[in-house]
Protein backbone atom coordinates (compact mmCIF):
# COMPACT_ATOMS: atom_id res chain seq x y z
CA UNK A 1 0.00 0.00 0.00
CA UNK A 2 2.62 2.35 0.97
CA UNK A 3 4.60 1.90 -2.42
CA UNK A 4 1.40 1.96 -4.11
CA UNK A 5 1.23 5.84 -2.64
CA UNK A 6 4.26 6.75 -3.35
CA UNK A 7 4.35 5.78 -7.13
CA UNK A 8 1.07 8.14 -6.93
CA UNK A 9 3.32 10.64 -5.62
CA UNK A 10 5.90 10.46 -8.05
CA UNK A 11 3.16 9.98 -11.31
CA UNK A 12 1.36 12.70 -10.51
CA UNK A 13 4.58 14.95 -9.71
CA UNK A 14 6.11 13.94 -13.31
CA UNK A 15 2.41 14.78 -14.49
CA UNK A 16 2.66 18.34 -13.27
CA UNK A 17 5.62 19.42 -14.20
CA UNK A 18 5.36 18.20 -18.17
CA UNK A 19 2.45 20.10 -18.14
CA UNK A 20 4.19 23.27 -16.57
CA UNK A 21 6.73 22.80 -18.85
CA UNK A 22 4.37 22.76 -21.68
CA UNK A 23 2.73 25.81 -20.74
CA UNK A 24 6.17 27.40 -20.44
CA UNK A 25 7.60 26.21 -23.60
CA UNK A 26 4.57 27.43 -25.25
CA UNK A 27 4.39 30.93 -23.46
CA UNK A 28 8.26 31.95 -24.46
CA UNK A 29 9.28 30.25 -27.60
CA UNK A 30 6.30 28.92 -29.61
CA UNK A 31 3.26 31.69 -28.84
CA UNK A 32 6.16 33.99 -30.55
CA UNK A 33 7.63 32.23 -33.88
CA UNK A 34 7.32 33.63 -36.98
CA UNK A 35 6.41 32.27 -40.30
CA UNK A 36 9.94 30.71 -42.06
CA UNK A 37 9.75 31.54 -45.14
CA UNK A 38 10.00 29.22 -48.52
CA UNK A 39 13.18 28.32 -50.64
CA UNK A 40 13.10 30.07 -53.86
CA UNK A 41 13.05 26.89 -56.23
CA UNK A 42 16.04 27.24 -58.67
CA UNK A 43 16.14 27.41 -62.69
CA UNK A 44 13.84 29.84 -62.90
CA UNK A 45 13.68 33.85 -64.06
CA UNK A 46 14.26 36.08 -61.07
CA UNK A 47 10.51 37.79 -62.09
CA UNK A 48 8.98 34.09 -61.67
CA UNK A 49 10.86 33.29 -58.44
CA UNK A 50 9.73 36.40 -56.62
CA UNK A 51 6.17 36.11 -57.75
CA UNK A 52 6.21 32.02 -56.51
CA UNK A 53 8.24 33.17 -52.98
CA UNK A 54 5.16 35.85 -52.62
CA UNK A 55 2.69 32.86 -53.19
CA UNK A 56 4.32 30.47 -50.96
CA UNK A 57 4.88 33.50 -48.54
CA UNK A 58 1.03 34.03 -48.30
CA UNK A 59 -0.04 30.65 -48.19
CA UNK A 60 2.72 29.74 -45.68
CA UNK A 61 1.26 32.78 -43.47
CA UNK A 62 -2.17 31.86 -44.07
CA UNK A 63 -1.41 28.42 -42.90
CA UNK A 64 0.20 29.68 -39.54
CA UNK A 65 -2.43 32.13 -38.95
CA UNK A 66 -5.15 29.15 -38.74
CA UNK A 67 -2.94 27.29 -36.95
CA UNK A 68 -2.43 30.00 -34.47
CA UNK A 69 -6.53 30.15 -34.46
CA UNK A 70 -6.66 26.21 -33.84
CA UNK A 71 -6.44 26.63 -29.90
CA UNK A 72 -7.02 30.01 -28.22
CA UNK A 73 -5.06 31.58 -25.28
CA UNK A 74 -8.20 30.87 -23.31
CA UNK A 75 -9.26 27.72 -23.81
CA UNK A 76 -5.49 26.19 -23.76
CA UNK A 77 -5.30 27.85 -20.41
CA UNK A 78 -8.82 26.17 -19.21
CA UNK A 79 -7.71 22.93 -20.50
CA UNK A 80 -4.22 23.63 -18.84
CA UNK A 81 -6.14 24.42 -15.58
CA UNK A 82 -8.72 21.32 -15.75
CA UNK A 83 -5.69 19.21 -16.11
CA UNK A 84 -3.75 20.68 -13.66
CA UNK A 85 -6.55 20.55 -11.13
CA UNK A 86 -6.83 17.01 -11.92
CA UNK A 87 -3.03 15.87 -11.32
CA UNK A 88 -3.34 18.69 -7.63
CA UNK A 89 -6.24 16.29 -6.50
CA UNK A 90 -4.14 13.44 -7.40
CA UNK A 91 -1.26 14.58 -5.72
CA UNK A 92 -3.30 15.48 -2.81
CA UNK A 93 -4.81 12.08 -2.58
CA UNK A 94 -1.32 11.02 -2.35
CA UNK A 95 -0.48 13.38 0.13
CA UNK A 96 -3.99 12.16 2.04
CA UNK A 97 -3.09 8.81 2.18
CA UNK A 98 -0.02 8.34 3.29
CA UNK A 99 -0.79 10.90 6.23
CA UNK A 100 -3.53 8.85 7.20
CA UNK A 101 -1.42 5.67 6.92
CA UNK A 102 0.96 7.31 9.69
CA UNK A 103 -1.95 7.63 11.96
CA UNK A 104 -3.25 4.20 11.14
CA UNK A 105 0.14 3.18 12.10
CA UNK A 106 0.92 5.34 15.11
CA UNK A 107 -2.23 4.32 16.68
CA UNK A 108 -2.23 0.62 16.82
CA UNK A 109 -0.83 -1.10 19.51
CA UNK A 110 -0.11 -5.02 20.01
CA UNK A 111 1.53 -7.54 21.72
CA UNK A 112 -1.49 -9.78 23.02
CA UNK A 113 -0.38 -8.45 26.86
CA UNK A 114 -0.97 -4.95 25.76
CA UNK A 115 2.86 -3.86 25.07
CA UNK A 116 3.68 -2.23 21.81
CA UNK A 117 5.98 -4.46 20.05
CA UNK A 118 9.90 -2.81 19.76
CA UNK A 119 9.72 -2.03 15.85
CA UNK A 120 6.66 0.01 16.86
CA UNK A 121 4.57 -2.28 13.86
CA UNK A 122 1.41 -3.75 14.89
CA UNK A 123 1.11 -7.60 15.14
CA UNK A 124 -2.05 -9.27 15.44
CA UNK A 125 -2.33 -11.84 18.52
CA UNK A 126 -2.05 -15.61 18.32
CA UNK A 127 -5.42 -17.66 18.62
CA UNK A 128 -5.51 -19.21 22.12
CA UNK A 129 -6.89 -22.40 23.85
CA UNK A 130 -9.73 -21.89 25.76
CA UNK A 131 -9.94 -25.06 27.72
CA UNK A 132 -12.54 -27.68 28.67
CA UNK A 133 -16.06 -26.21 27.04
CA UNK A 134 -18.11 -27.12 30.98
CA UNK A 135 -15.53 -24.71 32.45
CA UNK A 136 -16.42 -21.65 29.51
CA UNK A 137 -19.56 -19.46 29.35
CA UNK A 138 -20.57 -18.01 25.48
CA UNK A 139 -18.43 -15.29 24.53
CA UNK A 140 -20.42 -11.89 23.72
CA UNK A 141 -18.91 -9.86 20.81
CA UNK A 142 -17.19 -10.50 17.46
CA UNK A 143 -16.70 -13.21 16.35
CA UNK A 144 -14.25 -13.26 14.08
CA UNK A 145 -11.17 -12.22 16.26
CA UNK A 146 -8.66 -14.65 17.54
CA UNK A 147 -9.41 -16.39 21.39
CA UNK A 148 -7.55 -15.52 24.69
CA UNK A 149 -7.72 -17.14 28.18
CA UNK A 150 -6.20 -15.63 31.47
CA UNK A 151 -6.57 -17.14 34.42
CA UNK A 152 -6.26 -16.80 38.00
CA UNK A 153 -3.48 -18.21 39.84
CA UNK A 154 -3.35 -21.41 42.15
CA UNK A 155 -6.11 -20.44 44.54
CA UNK A 156 -7.49 -17.42 42.77
CA UNK A 157 -10.70 -16.01 42.13
CA UNK A 158 -12.25 -13.20 40.31
CA UNK A 159 -12.80 -10.41 41.90
CA UNK A 160 -13.06 -7.27 39.81
CA UNK A 161 -11.64 -5.47 36.36
CA UNK A 162 -9.52 -2.78 34.88
CA UNK A 163 -11.40 -1.76 31.82
CA UNK A 164 -10.48 1.09 29.09
CA UNK A 165 -13.33 3.06 27.53
CA UNK A 166 -13.07 4.62 24.19
CA UNK A 167 -15.93 6.64 22.42
CA UNK A 168 -17.39 5.71 18.75
CA UNK A 169 -20.56 7.09 17.16
CA UNK A 170 -21.13 9.73 20.53
CA UNK A 171 -20.96 7.01 23.20
CA UNK A 172 -18.53 5.29 25.82
CA UNK A 173 -18.02 1.08 24.73
CA UNK A 174 -15.51 -0.89 26.34
CA UNK A 175 -12.49 -1.52 24.50
CA UNK A 176 -10.07 -2.96 27.16
CA UNK A 177 -9.98 -5.83 30.06
CA UNK A 178 -7.77 -6.33 32.69
CA UNK A 179 -9.26 -9.21 34.77
CA UNK A 180 -8.01 -8.71 38.78
CA UNK A 181 -7.77 -11.57 40.78
CA UNK A 182 -7.99 -12.21 44.65
CA UNK A 183 -5.85 -15.26 45.43
CA UNK A 184 -3.84 -16.42 49.01
CA UNK A 185 -1.04 -13.94 48.51
CA UNK A 186 -3.31 -11.05 47.76
CA UNK A 187 -4.59 -9.36 44.72
CA UNK A 188 -2.78 -10.28 41.24
CA UNK A 189 -3.41 -8.79 38.09
CA UNK A 190 -4.12 -11.00 34.94
CA UNK A 191 -2.96 -9.62 31.23
CA UNK A 192 -4.26 -6.68 29.81
CA UNK A 193 -6.73 -7.24 25.67
CA UNK A 194 -7.07 -4.37 24.26
CA UNK A 195 -4.52 -0.85 24.09
CA UNK A 196 -6.19 2.09 24.94
CA UNK A 197 -6.58 2.29 28.73
CA UNK A 198 -6.57 6.10 29.02
CA UNK A 199 -9.94 6.06 30.21
CA UNK A 200 -9.80 3.84 32.80
CA UNK A 201 -12.59 2.60 35.12
CA UNK A 202 -11.63 0.09 38.06
CA UNK A 203 -14.86 -2.13 39.11
CA UNK A 204 -13.54 -4.48 42.22
CA UNK A 205 -15.30 -6.50 45.08
CA UNK A 206 -15.82 -5.44 48.65
CA UNK A 207 -13.79 -7.99 50.82
CA UNK A 208 -15.45 -11.22 51.00
CA UNK A 209 -16.91 -11.13 47.90
CA UNK A 210 -16.32 -11.73 44.11
CA UNK A 211 -17.38 -12.04 40.50
CA UNK A 212 -20.50 -14.52 39.93
CA UNK A 213 -21.44 -12.47 36.75
CA UNK A 214 -21.79 -10.20 33.95
CA UNK A 215 -24.73 -8.56 32.11
CA UNK A 216 -23.37 -7.91 28.69
CA UNK A 217 -24.92 -6.21 25.55
CA UNK A 218 -22.51 -7.19 22.64
CA UNK A 219 -22.77 -6.80 18.93
CA UNK A 220 -19.70 -7.04 16.54
CA UNK A 221 -17.94 -5.72 19.65
CA UNK A 222 -18.43 -5.21 23.89
CA UNK A 223 -20.72 -2.02 24.09
CA UNK A 224 -21.05 -2.36 27.81
CA UNK A 225 -21.37 -4.35 30.83
CA UNK A 226 -22.51 -4.09 34.14
CA UNK A 227 -20.69 -6.63 36.96
CA UNK A 228 -22.57 -8.86 39.83
CA UNK A 229 -20.59 -9.48 42.80
CA UNK A 230 -21.66 -12.60 45.06
CA UNK A 231 -20.48 -12.82 48.76
CA UNK A 232 -17.99 -16.08 49.07
CA UNK A 233 -19.60 -19.46 50.02
CA UNK A 234 -17.13 -22.34 51.00
CA UNK A 235 -15.47 -23.41 47.58
CA UNK A 236 -18.27 -21.10 45.68
CA UNK A 237 -20.43 -17.84 45.81
CA UNK A 238 -23.82 -17.29 47.45
CA UNK A 239 -26.69 -15.91 44.68
CA UNK A 240 -28.80 -14.75 47.46
CA UNK A 241 -26.10 -12.58 48.47
CA UNK A 242 -25.38 -10.08 46.11
CA UNK A 243 -25.01 -6.71 44.79
CA UNK A 244 -24.26 -5.21 41.04
CA UNK A 245 -22.38 -2.27 39.90
CA UNK A 246 -23.39 0.72 37.59
CA UNK A 247 -23.62 0.23 33.75
CA UNK A 248 -20.40 0.35 32.20
CA UNK A 249 -20.26 1.80 28.48
CA UNK A 250 -22.79 1.80 25.96
CA UNK A 251 -26.17 0.36 26.95
CA UNK A 252 -27.90 1.50 23.49
CA UNK A 253 -26.61 -0.40 20.96
CA UNK A 254 -25.70 -4.49 21.02
CA UNK A 255 -27.68 -7.39 21.77
CA UNK A 256 -29.14 -8.43 24.72
CA UNK A 257 -28.41 -7.58 27.98
CA UNK A 258 -27.41 -11.30 28.17
CA UNK A 259 -26.12 -12.98 31.49
CA UNK A 260 -22.89 -14.65 31.67
CA UNK A 261 -22.63 -16.99 34.49
CA UNK A 262 -25.07 -16.15 37.75
CA UNK A 263 -25.19 -19.90 39.34
CA UNK A 264 -23.41 -19.62 41.83
CA UNK A 265 -20.23 -21.17 40.46
CA UNK A 266 -16.69 -19.86 41.24
CA UNK A 267 -15.32 -17.59 38.42
CA UNK A 268 -11.61 -18.12 37.89
CA UNK A 269 -10.98 -16.31 35.00
CA UNK A 270 -12.10 -14.72 31.02
CA UNK A 271 -12.12 -15.78 27.97
CA UNK A 272 -12.97 -13.91 24.94
CA UNK A 273 -11.70 -12.10 21.47
CA UNK A 274 -9.32 -9.21 20.59
CA UNK A 275 -7.29 -8.02 17.59
CA UNK A 276 -4.13 -5.97 17.65
CA UNK A 277 -6.36 -3.03 19.05
CA UNK A 278 -8.95 -3.68 21.16
CA UNK A 279 -10.56 -6.16 23.27
CA UNK A 280 -14.12 -7.44 20.59
CA UNK A 281 -15.67 -10.15 22.75
CA UNK A 282 -15.67 -11.62 26.53
CA UNK A 283 -16.90 -13.90 28.60
CA UNK A 284 -15.89 -15.89 32.00
CA UNK A 285 -13.95 -18.89 32.98
CA UNK A 286 -15.56 -21.00 35.86
CA UNK A 287 -14.00 -23.35 38.24
CA UNK A 288 -14.69 -27.25 37.71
Amino acid sequence: MDRLLWLLLVISCALVASLLGGLLRWALIDRHKKPVKLRRRRGRDDDEDEDEVEEDDDQSSSRNKKAQKGLSPVALWIFAGVGGGILVMLFMCGIIGLIAKAISDSNEVVAKDGDPPKDGKPVEPVAEDLGPKEKQTQILGAANNQTFRDEAPAGGRLIGFELGLSEAFNVDMVRAVQPIYGTPNGEVAGRRFGADFTKPVLVKAKPGYAVGALNVKAGLIINGFSVTFMRVKGDGLDPTDSYSTQWIGDKTGGNGPILLAGDGATIVGVIGRHNARECTGIGLLRKK
